[in-house]
């Protein structure tokens, strides 16, 4: 509030009539957004209501205390007298103490800060397999055959009458997903930090420069309800009566792409292997096979090829993140 209007304040005070002064029960202009005290007689002669009533605001406000209608106000730069709505008063980081007991503190808090939580989280359902199919080709003196053969993915490849030392993966395969899904979780508990400050409204007997004779480590400032911009070159630091941290709206999961199969053959060397129906004798080496032809130790007479694990099925969480937020916020504008 301006000088004016702390005068005209401290006279309703005097005339005992806060109701007709526009004021809530904290104090507060009219126009906060909360509602008001109303105490009526139910003498139509003083007031318009039947009965005694009172109505209490339901969000309590966090004001700045008033400051002494006679505060000089020069050092800010905007004249004699500040604009309607903004009051001078002495800032005090972290939560310090007033400069005198002439002052009213009142304790705020600014810089609200998310510092954890607000994150999201994904369950997964579900599991990816790769085809029971592939084609793979052989070959000798370096090279692999044209084209491939079709075969079934862990049976055992009879070659011993082909006299084969290459091996090669003919296209590629991609992994099918099986009851995939991915459940999304709420948004964890918000964590917020914040900057404690005291605003020091200087009383009358502060003496009329109290507010611009500020002490080191203090800072001159003016201070209105709400968000506001600052008049003239004044800096601006929003406060608020506590933090008010939300996150955001609900998270929501994202599957993952399907992954590429990868394939194993198991090579055996033995004139026996595959008679029975199994690569189960003679030595064994293992080649991880691709688009390229691959030579094998020397000439196998069966293989068997599986496919590697495709993984587990794996979500992505979307969304996230919140605000610090201020209750009840004001606006405070310094010169230093």
């Amino acid at each position: 509030m301006g000088a004016r209007l702390i005068g005209g304040w401290l006279a309703c005070l005097a005339a005992g009539a806060i109701a007709a002064c526009g004021l809530d029960e904290n104090g507060t202009q009219a126009g906060d957004a909360s509602l008001d005290v109303t105490t009526t007689d139910g003498n139509p002669s003083t007031d318009a209501g039947p009965q005694d009533v009172q109505v209490i605001d339901v969000v309590q406000d966090v004001v700045l205390p008033p400051t002494c209608a006679t505060t000089d106000v020069s050092c800010f730069g905007l004249g004699s007298t500040l604009p309607d709505g903004w009051s001078p008063y002495v800032y005090v980081p972290d939560g310090g103490a007033c400069p005198s007991v002439a002052f009213a503190p009142q304790g705020f808090v600014t810089n609200t800060q998310l510092t954890g939580g607000c994150t999201c989280s994904c369950t997964a359902q579900g599991s990816w397999s790769c085809p029971s199919t592939l084609q793979v080709t052989g070959g000798n003196g370096g090279n692999c055959n044209p084209g491939g053969v079709t075969i079934e993915a862990g049976v055992c490849q009879d070659v011993h009458a082909f006299n084969l030392n290459m091996i090669e993966q003919i296209g590629s395969a991609t992994a099918a997903g099986s009851g995939l899904a991915c459940d999304a979780g709420t948004p964890s508990a918000p964590v917020v930090t914040w900057n404690d400050v005291t605003m020091c409204a200087a009383g009358c007997d502060a003496g009329t420069s109290a507010v611009c004779s500020a002490p080191t480590g203090t800072r001159r400032c003016i201070a209105a309800d709400g968000v506001q911009t600052c008049p003239g070159s004044l800096t601006a630091i929003l406060i608020g009566g506590s933090a008010d941290p939300a996150c955001n709206d609900d998270c929501a999961c994202q599957t993952e792409t399907a992954p590429a199969c990868t394939a194993v053959a198991h090579l055996y060397w033995d004139t026996n292997v595959g008679n029975d129906g199994t690569c189960s004798q003679g030595d064994k080496q293992d080649i991880t096979l691709s688009s390229a032809c691959q030579a094998a130790t020397h000439n196998y007479d069966g293989y068997i090829v599986t496919w590697n694990d495709a993984g587990p099925v794996t979500c992505t969480p979307n969304g996230g993140g919140g605000d610090a937020g201020l209750t009840t916020p004001k606006t405070v504008c310094c010169t230093n």
